[in-house]
């Protein structure tokens, strides 16, 4: 009998079945520690929280009391007077000529939709003026929907605006579907809020009836006296 062939050897030395197993082994190894950090960074990241009513859907809750109205008798409720209804919110100092010209658009939408359920509000944003100034100041501006005053930021905290301007789009839900910032003058209103009104209808959340205010103003006591 002859004696069988001796295992061929790799350049290392190695019999190739044994090199074979150091390979698959350093696959496998390797692989592993692939997957491990896959799910270490994976739960890093999820620590990490979202900023507050950034995402689309959120819901925002309801206005923060303690604040000033115009162009209406009382304040505002998201989820009586505009429950049902589509809002759109401008948050807005007003002092850039810029502004005139979002002021004029949001307008002519309010005017349009009058028959429709939709509110527009405009969240003023002045903290260093009082009671007489605010309405110098919207007198002079022709706004002619409802404004809150946010004369201390809480507003604007409230729902997670950061700068000015801003528009905010609340659903029938009262949930936020879309922000935008300066870029809103050239957004297709007309379009998202048609697509919110079609989705109220058919989950049967949009209001029968068009959102009309009362002509009048609220200060609270506590600001009534400001300068």
């Amino acid at each position: 009998m002859f004696p069988f062939p001796p295992l061929e050897k790799d350049d290392g030395g190695l019999p190739l079945t044994d090199f074979h197993r150091q390979r698959i082994r350093s696959a496998v190894i390797f692989g592993l520690a692939v997957l491990l950090s896959a799910f270490g960074l994976g739960y890093l990241f999820s620590l990490k929280k979202e900023p507050p009513n950034t995402e689309r859907f959120a819901a925002v809750g309801d206005f923060p009391e303690g604040h000033a109205w115009f162009n209406t008798q009382a304040p505002l409720s998201l989820y009586h007077e505009l429950s049902g209804h589509v809002v759109l919110l401008l948050f807005c100092d007003f002092t850039r000529l810029s502004d005139a010209a979002g002021l004029e658009r949001l307008q002519r939408l309010h005017e349009d939709l009058a028959s429709s359920p939709v509110a527009v509000v405009t969240v003023f944003v002045r903290p260093e003026a009082g009671p007489d100034s605010w309405r110098t100041t919207i007198a002079a501006w022709g706004i002619g929907f409802p404004v809150i005053v946010d004369h201390d930021g809480m507003v604007m905290t409230h729902f997670g605006v950061g700068e000015t301007p801003q528009l905010v789009v609340l659903d029938t839900h009262a949930r936020v579907v879309a922000r935008y910032g300066s870029e809103w003058r050239d957004a297709d209103l007309e379009g998202l809020i048609s697509d919110i009104m079609v989705e109220g209808v058919a989950s049967r959340t949009l209001s029968d009836r068009p959102f009309r205010a009362e002509p009048g103003e609220y200060v609270p006591p506590g600001l009534a006296g400001e300068p």
